[in-house]
């Protein structure tokens, strides 16, 4: 059998191999003596193959090809001799003379005879001709037919492979054989690296960027210092002038040498206009970014005191502010109006009127920052230093692009030929005079003088100007290269539609060879270059259609056309104005365009009009008039609301006869006056919305709403929403708001409210909302009206959903004003006010309207606080779909043992006969703490949630034993700490042995004996009850099905049963009598023996932490699972999210679990295992037992609430700002499970990976910087190592100063290398977008989860409570066992900072550090959750109707120290909840962060002697804190967030942190 493909060679190795065949003859071999293998090979390239290196057909590679034969011996030692057996078979016997000659001859009957037999036989053969002839003529022509068909094949192939050998030169072949390939040079490697690179730019640059570094970093070893130096600035003069005098800026070319200067920022260092130039013009910003940002940081110094860097000269910082400038530009071009901020706010010296008119364009409002540009722009007087010619510049810049968001096309062309001519009208060819015109003015006037004659402007300057221009051939390739689309336009509206196809069609080509060479990570670019295509593609469409008459022998192809147009508009969000504006006006003019060349065939006698009769004109004009609106509704989304002024004043006049255009136009001139009036206050907000009425009432009874209940449902809704505004205005402000009116304005205010001039600010304002709510009524009355009669498709449901919820949130923001306040009197006018919430908040759900889906907790709480509401609610919930509440199952089912709790029996019920498993583990963990009244609701409660237990009882018992095999992964000796830390045993040994009751030491007894049967009574363990009941927890009701001990507890168990008896007694019995000093040091001692126990028992092996790595060894049942066994099957947990309906027959079923059991290095040891699914896929999760899992369960639930509420918002969802999200499954009060997230690692393990072998020895060693923090601590604290860790910090913020501690921790932080983390992304990083990628994500989510994180009060967020991705470099926190507060008012030593934002983090966003892009976002996510805090705290509400176990201890703890509220009842365990909630509420109205923290100490140390220590250091110095010259309430979004950073960067609040926390890092 051969072993290796015959390739065509010399015939020398021929002869070799065919004599070796001969040789061996079949026998085994055993050694050779000849060559063995084929070397290198080089296949001759096929005839007229096309060289990709030479651009001809002759191969210049050819003398690189070794002759070698074409079979080769392999080393196999048996071989069969395959010739010789063929030489065998072709051997035949030869023929004897005359064969063939009688083809049809008689073979044996032919014989001699006379005559008659030969007639006879002459007979017979005729016949046998006759018979077979027919049968060889079709013989034959099948032969033909495949011989033919053969040959076809053969010429197609051979056409095949000589089109593949002329796409590909083969250069080299490498054999595969047994042994290494050994004649490889470096030839063979490059040559077809360049024949690649020719082909493929981007690999191109990659390629000349490598070798040139690898160049370059050769010259200090082959060179003299001097040498090297004067080289070195040669080369940097060159890369300068390379990149200046770019003509064509290709993007490949500019991003190699920017990231050849990038690696090498000290020696090759080129000018910054430079780099901003080449990398804006080339669409490379992100790599110029980088570059710069890296020239800042090596010119700054990382660790550069501030006193040194105070000194410098005016000349060095006037370099690094116009290097900082350029920067500014670059991202200005990006739209990143968030890093600007951080560089104009005090990064460089500039004027102030520059950040104040940034932030104005960051806002949206062009108008303001447009004043402000002019402003600075006529200066003069300057008080301080006059600004600096880069800063002028920008002023210049962002002047031109202000106007152009504003589409003042006229101011626009005054500015961009200001400085060209001073003659009015200037002359445009001075254009060309200066580079710097054709780069900076020359975009923006062709621009604006294209868009002033779509508009109508009878001016020939810019036809004059390109005429000329195309007469030069410089000037021509320019205006072809970077204005194609522009002249194409100019053609189209000169009717010069084939030159316009032409410049359309080099639009096209240009952007793709542009697209290609974008990188992918270039997502900002990428995005504003596909936002040309829409025009591109329009104008094809119109220009196909135009240039053939006979599209308009009927108006069918223009009206197709036109409804293609009209369901194809830009994203009212993500898409600026200056593109909408595009669309918009190309749209018109074509529209124009139609309706000429229609006048025109009606000139020849085709009538244009369409199928309803009407003119084509009238058609175009209405069009436009719609397109005029559309555009306007879209600047209102983006709070340019001069634009939209501008198209709804430009379209006044037009259709003023037409009723239903002109109650459009209404509609939204209303909602541009609404939108603008939420962002104002005070008087400005009443004018806005005042115009609104007059308008409105115009249509009071218009016939349109009889034809049109959509418009009608609008109208009514818009009208109750201007009420609506101007009655709370009143309310916030009262009647001072009305002093500043002017008298028109009053009188109009009055007449709207319908009462005299005498009234009072509360008849107002309750006439106001009656009417409001009147018009309201109106809406949802049609809304109703139209589902009942229509229930096809035809329903407008998004009318109807917007009726009912415009009602919901009129109605619920009077409730809870009246709630907060306590104030009735100018609102109580309104009936039935819950009720309305109720039920049409209910209606609204029916029609899957997220709104309402997300607002369903707050009718939970109505149902409460207002009883007469039951009854609407089971009403109306019973129509709707039962999937729609499955989010909220865990609200509905704590309320199962409380008075409201009819109001979800029904809803329950349904879901537990359509979704079991959805809520199998949220009644079972809630049925642990179920406390039912002694009445008759309380009764009827309890038969309720039999009757869903037993609807459940089919899979309850394969829950259970799901369950009992989760908890054997539990540790044993965590489950007996947990055992006797549990509140319950504690307040029984409290109680001095001779005062304990014989109740007491029953129930003492009774936990011991459910701890010792599920934990060491492996003998007659049958039952493994849930491990809750160790915790004095209520049975669910429901035996769990045992499951039995596996090897590992079995084991545990038989090592302590025996000593815990002795050390306790038997059935606990020395406990009753044990003081609780004495229990804890017995039970300390236990403990430590059973840690020693696992070291011992279970060696640490393949990162599993002293426990075993297979499944059986823990729970045999889970190992040996099969569903089969089984007449139910188990669906994966985690697959309800409540978002969309689900279909359960989809769901993945749990089909095994795979044998691996990874441990976990955390205190408990989680596990995480492999559940095999019948998808054909592993979900892995992580087991954690001994906790309760509800709080980080319903913490992601308020995550998905938080990215719901970002999506709504205009700036987050721009920023695609979202919180990452896992599952989390609560399965008992033990035990549950957790998504595990694949491709992330913990932040503490990404810094160890990170780090070089010398900070390996130095950090987890020789544990240098904590050893260091330990030591001053202990120094300045004055207290010894055997202190409480509560005692030593607390001493330390008695006596140690603010300095002492900032010197101290600084000099602990330079122990750590300053850019651990910053190597740990550029590791990630294949270039250097790719590291600005990675850095800007990780900014977004680690400022996104540090808002989230602050609003909920989440702390212990240590190094291993983060995680990093790998794959987008984004921020995910995970364990939060720390909530609400709870780690600064119960851990011993109190966190003081908000948020984790350390040294390494901030080293990671250089050069701006915490300004810029992570404080920006920060804002926007804080500005956006403090809009709707309703949301979230209608859903913190279960908190209070379940508190978990956690809370409870913690309540239990604060009410032992004495530190509760004079109002809190302390029979009922919600005070504790309802207090935590009402912090996040202050967090969410501004309050100043330090006062949350100084009110969080005092609930938890108040008694403390530190206390007033404690207090002092969080709330800082007024002379050196920010966070300390802000008042206590009101802060701004911006101060909030400011507070915030100050607060957690502060080095006097790290250095006092606990040192497990790591603040040094």
């Amino acid at each position: 059998v051969e072993t290796q493909a015959t390739h065509p060679g010399s015939s020398q190795s021929q002869s070799l191999s065919q004599g070796g065949q001969d040789t061996l003859g079949g026998q085994l071999r055993a050694t050779q003596d000849v060559l063995q293998f084929t070397a290198t090979q080089a296949t001759a390239a096929p005839k007229n193959a096309y060289n990709w290196l030479t651009q001809s057909s002759l191969d210049t590679f050819a003398d690189y090809s070794v002759p070698l034969g074409t079979e080769t011996q392999s080393s196999l030692l048996f071989t069969t001799d395959t010739s010789k057996k063929a030489a065998k078979a072709r051997r035949l016997k030869p023929v004897g003379p005359g064969f063939g000659s009688d083809r049809l001859s008689a073979g044996r009957d032919q014989v001699d005879g006379g005559a008659a037999e030969d007639l006879q036989q002459s007979e017979i053969l005729r016949l046998k001709r006759r018979f077979l002839k027919d049968q060889d003529v079709t013989r034959s022509y099948h032969a033909r037919r495949q011989i033919r068909m053969q040959r076809m094949r053969e010429e197609r192939l051979k056409e095949q492979r000589a089109k593949r050998g002329n796409l590909v030169t083969l250069y080299r072949q490498y054999r595969t054989g047994d042994l290494p390939d050994i004649q490889i040079k470096y030839s063979y490697i490059i040559a077809p690296l360049q024949a690649l690179a020719q082909r493929d730019s981007m690999l191109a640059r990659l390629l000349f960027s490598s070798l040139f570094r690898g160049i370059f970093e050769e010259i200090e070893n082959v060179k003299t210092e001097r040498e090297a130096e004067e080289l070195t600035e040669q080369i940097s003069r060159f890369l300068n002038t390379a990149l200046s005098n770019s003509e064509k800026y290709f993007p490949p070319f500019v991003s190699s040498l920017q990231e050849i200067c990038y690696h090498h920022p000290r020696k090759l260092s080129p000018d910054a206009s430079v780099i901003q130039q080449t990398g804006l013009v080339s669409l490379q910003q992100p790599i110029g970014i980088v570059l710069l940002e890296e020239q800042l940081v090596q010119k700054a110094g990382v660790e550069e005191p501030r006193s040194k860097r105070a000194r410098t000269t005016s000349s060095p910082m006037s370099a690094e502010t116009a290097t900082w400038i350029e920067l500014a530009r670059l991202y200005k071009s990006l739209g990143d109006f968030d890093v600007l901020r951080g560089i104009f706010s005090g990064k460089v010296g500039t004027q102030t009127v520059t950040y104040e008119a940034l932030e104005a364009e960051a806002r949206g409002d062009y108008k303001k920052a447009v004043e402000l540009y002019n402003q600075a722009m006529q200066c003069t007087d300057w008080p301080d230093a006059p600004p600096l010619s880069v800063e002028e510049d920008l002023w210049d810049d962002s002047r031109l692009q202000c106007y152009d968001h504003l589409t003042q096309w006229k101011n626009l062309y005054e500015v961009s030929t200001v400085n060209i001519d001073e003659v009015s009208p200037p002359n445009l060819d001075k254009m060309w005079d200066d580079t710097y015109f054709q780069e900076h003015y020359l975009p923006f006037m062709f621009r604006s003088k294209l868009k002033l004659l779509l508009e109508g402007e009878m001016d020939q300057s810019l036809l004059d100007f390109v005429d000329s221009a195309m007469q030069k051939p410089d000037r021509k390739a320019l205006l072809e290269s970077r204005y194609c689309e522009e002249l194409a336009m100019l053609y189209l509206y000169q009717d010069d539609y084939g030159r316009a196809k032409y410049y359309v069609g080099s639009c096209t080509e240009a952007f793709l060879q542009e697209w290609s060479g974008m990188d992918s990570l270039m997502t900002t670019s990428r995005a504003a270059k596909l936002q040309s295509l829409q025009k591109l593609t329009e104008m094809q469409e119109f220009l196909q259609i135009i240039s053939d008459d006979r599209n308009f022998e009927t108006p069918g192809s223009v009206s197709r056309l036109l409804e293609k147009w009209s369901s194809r508009y830009p994203d009212n969000r993500m898409d600026p104005i200056s593109v909408w504006d595009d669309i918009i006006a190309n749209r018109c003019l074509y529209l124009d365009k139609l309706n000429d060349k229609f006048e025109q065939m009606t000139a020849k006698g085709i009538v244009d009009v369409d199928m309803d009769g009407e003119p084509f004109s009238h058609r175009a004009q209405r069009e436009q008039f719609l397109l005029r609106l559309v555009l306007a509704d879209s600047a209102r989304e983006q709070a340019n609301f001069p634009v939209a002024l501008k198209h709804l004043k430009n379209t006044l006049k037009d259709f003023t006869e037409d009723e239903p255009l002109r109650l459009k136009w209404t509609h939204c001139y209303a909602r541009l006056h609404q939108r603008k009036a939420s962002l104002l206050t005070g008087t400005d907000k009443l004018n806005n919305v005042l115009t609104t009425f007059e308008q409105l009432d115009k249509f009071s009874g218009c016939r349109v709403f009889a034809e049109d209940l959509a418009v009608a449902k609008q109208h009514h809704t818009l009208t109750s929403l201007s009420y609506e505004i101007v009655a709370h205005a009143l309310i916030q402000e009262g009647g001072s708001i009305l002093t500043g009116l002017k008298d028109a304005r009053r009188a109009q205010l009055l007449t709207a409210a319908g009462v005299s001039h005498d009234s009072s600010v509360q008849q107002t304002v309750s006439s106001l909302l009656q009417k409001g709510h009147a018009c309201l009524q109106k809406a949802v009355k049609l809304a109703s009206d139209e589902e009942q009669a229509r229930q096809d498709d035809s329903l407008d449901k998004s009318g109807i959903v917007d009726a009912y919820m415009a009602m919901v949130g009129f109605c619920d923001k009077i409730l809870r004003h009246q709630e907060n306040e306590d104030d009735e009197t100018e609102l109580s006018s309104i009936p039935a006010l819950p009720a309305a919430v109720v039920s049409n908040l209910l209606q609204a759900l029916r029609h899957d309207s997220a709104d309402a889906r997300q607002r369903f907790p707050r009718l939970l709480q109505l149902v409460e606080l207002y009883p007469d509401t039951m009854d609407i609610f089971i009403q109306k919930v019973s129509h709707v779909p039962s999937w729609l509440c499955i989010a909220w199952i865990g609200q509905m089912v704590a309320l199962l043992d409380k008075p409201e709790a009819v109001a979800v029996h029904g809803i329950l019920a349904r879901i537990a006969h359509e979704y079991p498993q959805a809520l199998v583990y949220p009644l079972k963990i809630s049925s642990e703490n179920f406390e039912f009244e002694d009445s008759a609701t309380g009764k009827k409660n309890q038969e309720a949630v039999v009757r869903l237990k037993k609807s459940l009882s089919v899979i309850y018992t394969l829950v259970d034993k799901l369950i009992g095999g989760l908890e054997q992964l539990s540790h044993p000796d965590q489950l007996f700490k947990d055992w006797g830390d549990d509140t319950d045993l504690k307040r029984l040994l409290k109680v001095d042995p001779k005062k304990r009751t014989k109740n007491d030491k029953v129930n003492i007894k009774r936990l011991y004996e459910e701890m010792y049967s599920s934990l060491l009574d492996f003998r007659t363990a049958s039952v493994d009850q849930s491990m809750s009941s160790l915790f004095g927890s209520q049975s669910s009701g429901l035996e769990s099905q045992s499951v039995g001990f596996g090897p590992f507890r079995r084991r545990f168990a038989q090592q302590f049963a025996k000593e815990c008896e002795k050390m306790f007694g038997k059935e606990g019995s020395r406990i009753l009598d044990m003081k609780e000093k004495d229990f804890q040091v017995q039970k300390g001692s236990l403990q430590r023996k059973m840690g020693e126990f696992y070291k011992g028992a279970f060696p640490r092996e393949k990162a599993n932490c002293y426990a075993p790595g297979l499944l059986k060894d823990y729970c045999p049942w889970l190992s040996e699972f099969n569903p089969l066994d089984y007449d139910r099957e188990l669906e994966i947990p985690g697959q309800y999210s409540g978002k969309v309906k689900p279909l359960v027959q989809y769901h993945a079923k749990i089909a095994g679990f795979d044998q691996r059991v990874k441990v976990m290095g955390s205190l408990r040891k989680p596990k995480r295992i492999t559940i095999r699914g019948d998808d054909e896929r592993d979900h892995p999760f992580l087991v954690k037992g001994g906790e309760d899992l509800r709080q980080d369960q319903r913490i992601q639930q308020l995550f998905d609430i938080m990215n719901d509420i970002l999506t709504l918002d205009p700036a987050c969802s721009q920023r695609q700002l979202r919180l990452r999200t896992y599952g989390v499954i609560p399965m008992t009060s033990r035990v549950g499970l957790i998504e595990w997230m694949q491709n992330t690692t913990p932040q503490g393990g990404f810094l160890e990976n990170a780090m070089t072998t010398r900070e390996h020895d130095v950090f987890l060693n020789q544990r240098v910087p904590l050893s260091d923090y330990a030591s001053y601590v202990s120094r300045l604290s004055g207290m010894g190592k055997n202190e409480s860790f509560g005692k030593v910090y607390g001493t330390l913020y008695q006596k140690a100063s603010r300095t002492d501690v900032t010197m101290a921790f600084r000099q602990v932080q330079s122990k750590v290398t300053w850019d651990i983390m910053r190597r740990g992304y550029l590791q990630m990083s294949s270039c250097p977008e790719a590291f600005l990628t990675l850095r800007t994500h990780f900014a977004t989510t680690h400022a996104t989860l540090c808002i989230a994180q602050y609003i909920l009060g989440i702390g212990d967020r240590h190094l291993g409570n983060f995680m990093i991705d790998l794959e987008s470099g984004g921020m995910i926190g995970i364990d939060f066992g720390h909530a609400f507060g709870s780690a600064t008012q119960h851990l011993p030593v109190p966190e003081l900072m908000p948020f984790r934002l350390t040294r390494q983090m901030l080293n990671l966003l250089l050069p701006l550090k915490e300004s810029g892009l992570l404080q920006s976002t920060m804002v926007h996510v804080l500005r956006a959750l403090r809009s709707s805090p309703d949301i979230l705290l209608n859903t913190m509400d279960v908190f209070i109707k379940e508190p978990h176990l956690d809370w409870k201890n913690f309540a239990a703890k604060q009410m032992d120290k004495g530190m509760v509220g004079e109002d809190d009842d302390l029979d009922d365990i919600s005070w504790y909840p309802r207090e935590k909630i009402k912090f996040a509420g202050r967090k969410l109205q501004g309050v100043n962060p330090t006062h949350i923290t100084k009110a969080e100490l005092q609930l938890g140390h108040k008694n403390c002697p530190w206390f007033k220590s404690f207090c002092h250091v969080a709330l800082g110095d007024r002379g050196k804190d920010l966070r300390a010259q802000k008042p206590a309430e009101g802060l701004s979004v911006e101060d909030q967030v400011a507070c915030l950073i100050d607060q957690a960067t502060d080095p006097n609040i790290l250095g006092r942190t606990w040192q497990g926390w790591q603040s040094f890092m």
